[in-house]
């Protein structure tokens, strides 16, 4: 039996996602409750740090709602840092049914070396060089492979924050070397030449149907979404996802701005990304 679960929602979210999902009436009345979980910093503190969060987050949601499994929505870089809490705590595992990462960036991004040219920036920024001290710790010893059913979502075209994201190439494109069970999903492939599979952003990817729809099935099934199991040709008819209009789009679309403007004065900037912890360091 596949039990109902509980969202912790990384990052900053644009309202629009658990809004629509509340609509929908799938998340409250069939699935699970929605849970915020607003990381101190908007994420730029140490990524380990925030991966910290995560951990006690899983923990802790778990242990007051009856020790209902709780179902992990991330981000951007909420889905690294989800990725190091599932490695460096294995506690957490068990007690998650899946991981549903959009625009995830699990390889780190290219255009972040473009960006750190050696002047001061947030924590964070820095550990999401492509091969940063932390992006390497955290694909070493099988980081790079699901250690819960996983489910990504993402955009080949255009993610004008991570790169490369294309094909089994993208930074997005998780491993499954447990056989645990991934999805990955490159909306332009699977929804190839239809509205679903057209141009999306990095936060794109949060008003996608094709995205709505894979979280729905992987909350719905046992292990990760499948496309296989949708109506794609239904799915994939919408550029957004059925229940978002123009507001919420462009409200998504201005998470990227206020994310410029957090990095802007974002006060504790540095020139070097933080050392790798020794509990880390050690494994």
């Amino acid at each position: 039996m596949y039990p109902r679960g509980v969202f912790t929602f990384q990052t900053v979210w644009p309202d629009s996602v658990p809004e629509t999902m509340l609509s929908a009436g799938v998340v409250v009345c069939n699935i699970g409750d929605p849970v915020w979980l607003n990381i101190p910093g908007y994420l730029l503190n140490d990524a380990q740090t925030n991966a910290e969060y995560v951990a006690y987050a899983i923990n802790y949601i778990y242990g007051i709602s009856n020790k209902r499994q709780v179902a992990v929505f991330g981000w951007s870089q909420g889905n690294i840092d989800t990725q190091w809490a599932f490695k460096y705590w294995p506690s957490t595992r068990s007690k998650v049914t899946d991981h549903v990462a959009f625009s995830p960036d699990y390889h780190g991004t290219i255009l972040a070396d473009f960006v750190a040219l050696g002047e001061p920036l947030p924590p964070s920024l820095l550990q999401q060089e492509y091969n940063s001290n932390f992006i390497t710790t955290l694909r070493n010893n099988g980081g790079d492979s699901a250690y819960v059913p996983t489910t990504t979502v993402y955009s080949g075209f255009f993610d004008e924050v991570v790169e490369p994201q294309q094909g089994t190439g993208a930074s997005a494109f998780l491993n499954d070397a447990r056989n645990i069970g991934v999805s990955n999903n490159e909306v332009q492939t699977v929804c190839a030449g239809q509205p679903a599979g057209s141009f999306y952003t990095h936060e794109g990817t949060l008003y996608n149907a094709l995205g709505y729809a894979l979280a729905v099935d992987a909350l719905s099934h046992s292990g990760p979404g499948q496309a296989s199991r949708l109506n794609l040709a239904t799915v994939c008819a919408n550029y957004l996802t059925p229940g978002l209009d123009l507001a919420d789009f462009l409200l998504t679309e201005n998470s990227i701005a206020i994310a410029g403007l957090a990095i802007l004065v974002y006060p504790n900037k540095v020139v070097a990304e933080p050392a790798i912890k020794s509990y880390a360091a050690s494994s």
